[in-house]
Formats: structure tokens, sequence, C-alpha cells
């Protein structure tokens, strides 16, 4: 029987991976990253996993502090037919979203917060943090009677500040891309100098040499 207790978690960056992803879940420190994870209140594991696609153009920005202060993966929250992004999902538990999502955006898993799923989903986004790196809640489809989202910038990617993510960051994707999409290398270094952060920063070679 469906339970509306559980959602889809979208991940389109270093949560592709799911060792990287279980520490968000169990607590720990993710494989090149600088910060531990406390991990979620429920360590339940997911449900189950899909790859899926999205019609989001992803980029680089910011400097996180997880990552040595270089840029991460975020989504335009407008979709468009034109472009797709690489995601992986996650069937999760509500309060275990919330908890990621406090996580991504380094709050203390205990501290107060409420996502309203259904506004979400009415509206196709939610704004829970303005100043956050990942202070929007996206509704992103359906699969299977469950509802998908993820979560990106409040800001338009044209007002961004576009930042180069760090080699350990993309081999994290890197290696999410070939767990959930089985891409080749050749494959992952096309998609990843395709994206702004990465273009005019990277070369091929340098990418080939990082995966």
């Amino acid at each position: 029987m469906k339970s509306n207790n559980y959602v889809w978690y979208a991940s389109y960056g270093s949560n592709l991976s799911k060792d990287r992803f279980k520490c968000y879940i169990d607590g720990g420190t993710a494989m090149g990253a600088d910060i531990r994870d406390p991990g979620c209140r429920d360590s339940s594991p997911p449900l189950k996993d899909k790859s899926v696609k999205i019609n989001n153009e992803l980029v680089f920005t910011g400097e996180c502090f997880k990552w040595s202060n270089k840029g991460v993966a975020v989504i335009d929250f407008n979709k468009s037919e034109n472009v797709f992004t690489y995601a992986r999902m996650y069937l999760i538990t509500k309060q275990q979203f919330i908890d990621i999502v406090k996580q991504e955006n380094g709050l203390k898993v205990e501290s107060k917060l409420n996502i309203d799923f259904d506004y979400a989903k009415n509206n196709e986004s939610e704004i829970i943090f303005k100043n956050k790196m990942y202070g929007r809640i996206l509704y992103v489809g359906q699969e299977e009677g469950y509802p998908i989202f993820s979560f990106t910038t409040c800001e338009p990617i044209s007002k961004l500040y576009i930042n180069e993510p760090s080699k350990e960051y993309l081999q994290m994707i890197g290696r999410g891309l070939k767990e959930s999409h089985n891409l080749s290398k050749e494959e992952i270094v096309k998609y990843f100098i395709s994206h702004k952060g990465v273009k005019n920063t990277y070369t091929e070679e340098d990418l080939i040499k990082i995966l």
C-alpha cells in the first residue's frame, strides 16, 4: 500500500553517488569533502533509487565550504525542453528529505524546518531560505505515484556567480554518473564540458585525468 509519507529526492550533484548520499543518511565524510555530515535522524535506507533526466539546466556556482570553497551544482528552477540534466532519485521519507535539505544548507538536523510539500507541488516550487545555496524546493514530476522533489538556488541562473568546481567534486559526480546512468568516461567528459563553471575552466584533457 502506498504511503504519503514518502517522496522521491532527485539529486543532480554529488548525491548521484550512492556512497556520498549515504553520508547524508547515516552520517560520515564523503570522499574528497572537507566536512562531516551528521546524517538523518532516521537512518533507514531509501526504499529504492532510479536514474532520471530532468529538463532543468545545470551550472556550477558559489563557494561551498564542504568542497574546498569551490563551485557546486545547482539547476535552473525554470524548465526547458531544450536541455537536460542527469539525476538520480531516491525514495525516502519526507522527514529524511527535510533533514537532507538542512544538511545541504549547513543547518543542524535538530533545527526546526517545515516544508509544505503540497504547496511546493501545486506551485512547482517553494522558497524556504532566501539566502542559502539550496533554498528553493523544486517539484519536478511524479513517479510510481510519489512526487519527485529536488532543491536548488532561489536566484535565476543568469544572476549567479559562476565558479569552477573542485576536482574532488567532479570525481564524485563522475562516479555517480557512471553508477546511475552507466556513462563512459568520454560521455562524462562531454557532459561536464558543456556546463558553465567547467566550460572555459577545465579542458577535456584535464577532465580525463581527473576522472
